[in-house]
């Protein structure tokens, strides 16, 4: 420990997110513009660490990249509730 954890998306030019809402899935329409998508490395100190609290910047950043203001997989405190 640390350990670096990255994401990258590769051949993600119009490439959507799709959400599940209220049982169906949905999307806003937004796609992605550039090929190569690079977002930026967490830190991971502990292999105790709240890995949910840990990478709710990646997950913040891929739902902004698609026009929302953050992931729906966290309440409204920060805390990761998973798949809804």
């Amino acid at each position: 420990m640390p350990l670096y954890v990255g994401l990258s998306f590769c051949n993600a030019r119009v490439c959507i997110l799709r959400a599940v809402s209220s049982g169906m899935w949905t999307t806003n329409d937004v796609a992605l513009n550039d090929d190569v998508i690079a977002l930026p490395e967490v830190m991971v100190e502990s292999a105790n660490a709240d890995l949910g609290c840990t990478f709710k910047p990646i997950f913040d950043m891929v739902w902004n990249a698609f026009g929302y203001q953050g992931s729906d997989k966290y309440d409204a405190h920060g805390n990761w509730i998973g798949a809804i």
